[in-house]
């Protein structure tokens, strides 16, 4: 079997994961083995090749910072800055919503 060492309370800025996080972690990494064994640089040159396990929680937390770093309403850009964004749109798999299911346009 397999051992799970925990060295630190797992955190990102405010948001704190409990026991209940770190078992579901271990389970998806239980069920996937192979995801334990990348190394995050290889995982960070080919990421559409590699399954990241993500937690409900972290998810939520993502979901959370993208939304409050996005371009609100009525906010005034530049052209060149609304042509590239534009241009990143046309690479997201679903553009029309945010992480949350929000309408990203009107």
């Amino acid at each position: 079997t397999l051992k799970l060492s925990l060295v630190a309370i797992p955190h990102s800025f405010k948001v704190e994961f409990g026991a209940d996080d770190v078992r579901e972690l271990a389970s998806i990494l239980r069920d996937n083995p192979a995801v334990a064994q990348v190394k995050s640089k290889t995982c960070l040159r080919n990421p559409k090749q590699y399954f990241m396990p993500l937690l409900p929680k972290t998810r939520a937390m993502f979901a959370s910072r993208a939304c409050r770093g996005a371009i609100m309403i009525g906010t005034a850009l530049e052209y060149r800055t609304m042509v590239k964004e534009i241009r990143n749109l046309a690479t997201i798999d679903r553009p029309w919503n945010c992480p949350h299911g929000r309408p990203t346009m009107r």
